[in-house]
């Protein structure tokens, strides 16, 4: 059942890198849509000056033109004092709340800056030397600067995110080092899908207009490229392939680094178990990995095997998981959510992880559609909405809550309730992150324990969804999926 083999897919490659570079071509990549205008938001053009801002007439201390003999002094800067006038020459203008300079023996007083004092005409006789093109007196120090964005993104910052690449049908997303990678499906219309693996520096920035930033390839696959998980220098990465009435899924592991791949696991002609979710439906500890499985020796079920491919796969649970949405584990259990109906719940069940053919235990019922489920130690959290459906019985609006699970276990406690189709989550240890599925362009946040649910920003254009989502210690990133002909965006925003 399982499996090592070394990766020839050059003409994969090729189709692949084809077909993505003619999706995008013909993808909408308007400005008010993938937009990092350096006069629009993050990256916007700073004043001349201080900190982002305008300086003040006269930088630091600046020496006004010096007046040669006979000539005149300069003008001090703001609340300077006037240069005294050089040999019979005009002394100059005091700026504003300055005292003008002194007049040259025979020559013209100064004129008073505003509000200051006019300085004193000079003896008549013999000029004295004022100084040949004497030097104003010491300006204002630069003035107040003008307000900006600190570190010279200065201006009205109308966007708070940055665009860092253009994908087409960019499923999952994660920040590894100074890098963010994510996964594309494809052409799904035209199977074999050409699904891809890519990265790009985090401080990456595309402005619309520009030649399109699509990042790295790191590598191709003959489907659609799924869910991954990131181990080491790895990335563990699921991808399905439907093509001519076959169906399939593999796992393999792929080097971050070079790029190589091995398959770990070929799952033959079965997509497992129903499979509805689009966020994680794998997952891995510190030696396994834990996937849904069909057709193993004839059960269905959960499977586990090493993260390396040696040995064999091990069916942990023998019910098949029914509408699979995601997975997770935790040190102790293996956990998934299935979707409902009309007529009965979402649901969420776990199965223990060294228990060979163990017990489903079942957990928790939850609204209708699980979209994303993550763990923090051994607490789980589940995202989950109550949708629409057209019905007498559906709810009045759609509702999604997240829920915390505490050491997995029943009753869940709702930790926030919005107007949402559900989203993706994720965590930095203190706060989750999350979409609402479209019902608006908002990106939220809310403590793991409970709390008030924040509104982080509010994304750009109507035609975009917020996607996966990913954060690390300064900053969250997510996938701004563009919806009919519109190219997704891979984007970061500073965490608040």
């Amino acid at each position: 059942m399982s499996s090592i083999s070394l990766r020839s897919n050059a003409s994969i490659q090729v189709l692949a890198a084809i077909a993505t570079a003619s999706l995008l071509a013909a993808c909408v990549l308007e400005e008010d849509v993938g937009s990092n205008d350096p006069d629009d938001g993050t990256g916007g053009s700073a004043g001349s000056g201080a900190t982002g801002g305008s300086a003040g007439s006269g930088a630091t201390g600046g020496t006004a033109g010096s007046g040669a003999t006979g000539g005149t002094a300069g003008t001090g800067a703001t609340g300077g004092t006037g240069g005294t006038g050089g040999t019979g020459g005009t002394a100059g203008t005091g700026a504003t709340g300055g005292t003008a300079g002194t007049g040259g023996t025979g020559g013209t007083a100064g004129t008073g800056g505003t509000g200051g004092t006019a300085g004193s005409g000079g003896t008549g006789g013999t000029a004295g030397s004022g100084g040949t093109g004497g030097t104003a007196g010491t300006g204002g120090t630069g003035g107040t600067a003008g307000s900006g964005a600190t570190g010279g993104t200065g201006g009205s910052a109308a966007d708070p995110w940055q665009t860092l690449a253009v994908s087409f049908n960019a499923h999952s997303l994660r920040a590894v080092g100074n890098d963010i990678y994510w996964t594309t499906l494809g052409d799904t219309d035209n199977p074999p899908a050409g699904g891809g693996f890519y990265r790009i520096a985090k401080t990456s920035s595309w402005i619309s207009g520009s030649p399109i930033i699509q990042g790295e390839t790191v590598s191709y696959f003959g489907g659609s490229a799924r869910s991954f998980c990131v181990d080491g220098d790895s990335a563990i990465i699921w991808s399905t392939i439907l093509d001519l009435g076959y169906s399939g899924s593999n796992i393999e592991s792929v080097s971050l680094s070079s790029g190589g791949g091995i398959e770990l696991f070929d799952m033959g002609i079965a997509i497992p178990a129903d499979i509805g979710g689009r966020d994680q439906v794998i997952a891995i500890d510190d030696t396994y990995l834990y996937f849904p499985c069909e057709d193993y020796w004839w059960d269905d079920g959960i499977c586990r095997g090493k993260k390396d491919g040696t040995g064999e796969l091990e069916l942990l649970a023998s019910d098949p998981p029914t509408y699979l949405t995601n997975l997770a584990v935790t040190s102790t259990h293996v956990y998934w959510t299935s979707y409902g109906g009309t007529a009965f719940p979402g649901s969420l069940d776990r199965v223990a992880k060294g228990a060979p053919y163990g017990t489903v235990e079942h957990v928790a019922d939850l609204p209708e559609m699980p979209t994303s489920m993550l763990t923090q130690g051994d607490d789980v959290y589940v995202y989950a909405a109550e949708l629409k459906h057209g019905m007498p019985s559906d709810p009045a609006v759609e509702t999604g809550t997240i829920y915390r699970f505490v050491d997995g276990q029943g009753p869940g406690q709702e930790l926030a309730t919005l107007e949402a189709r559900g989203g993706r989550l994720a965590s930095d240890g203190t706060h989750l992150y999350f979409g609402d599925g479209g019902m608006s362009l908002d990106l939220f946040r809310v403590q793991l324990t409970g709390g008030a649910l924040e509104t982080m920003l509010t994304e750009s254009h109507d035609q975009l969804v917020i996607g996966d989502v990913e954060v690390d210690a300064t900053h969250v990133y997510w996938i701004a999926e563009g919806e009919g002909s519109y190219a997704d965006l891979i984007r970061r925003a500073p965490k608040p």
